[in-house]
């Protein structure tokens, strides 16, 4: 028997309980600059996935212990290698695009799928405390650029580029 959360705008699938593994995390490229450091706080292993090889090295450097590059790579099969076949336990998936469906069979029987930002209800959230990196692991997070208010549009092309690693910052007032 399976379960969805929504909370706080992130929908959560979850099914039968693993068996005990060590814990693998899958997060979408962009999104181990955010959460890598908390991933290795908790002891976890940070999985992360990027469309094209560019960003393969900066991910591996900012503490992914494996990149799976997805327009080379099955992105199932190569979580069931890392995995020795168990799967991700968790996977953050922040794009929800064409690629959720190959992350949703990525994850571990019991695992939990992560998609940010759903737009269905399903139930009222439960109440939780949430963290945020800095305050887990007191490292600050990674800033890739700042763009002023009056160049969105330029900060919109940055980011459809998809070159960013890290945050992208758009400030208002000077």
């Amino acid at each position: 028997m399976g379960e969805l959360r929504r909370s706080g705008g992130h929908v959560r699938s979850r099914s039968d309980p693993p068996e005990p593994t060590t814990e693998i995390v899958a997060l979408w490229g962009p999104f181990l600059t955010a959460y890598g450091d908390v991933v290795n706080h908790v002891g976890a292993i940070p999985l992360a996935a990027t469309r094209t090889a560019a960003k393969k090295q900066r991910l591996l450097d900012a503490g992914a212990a494996h990149v799976i590059v997805t327009d080379d790579e099955d992105v199932v099969a190569r979580t069931r290698e890392v995995t020795a076949g168990h799967g991700a336990d968790f996977v953050f998936d922040a794009v929800a695009g064409p690629g959720v469906r190959a992350l949703s069979d990525a994850t571990a029987k019991g695992g939990t799928l992560v998609v940010p930002e759903t737009p269905f209800p399903l139930w009222t959230p439960p109440t939780m405390r949430m963290f945020n990196a800095f305050e887990l692991t007191m490292n600050p997070q990674r800033l890739d650029r700042t763009f002023d208010f009056f160049d969105i549009a330029e900060s919109h092309r940055y980011l459809e580029a998809n070159g960013q690693f890290g945050k992208v910052v758009v400030t208002v007032g000077g």
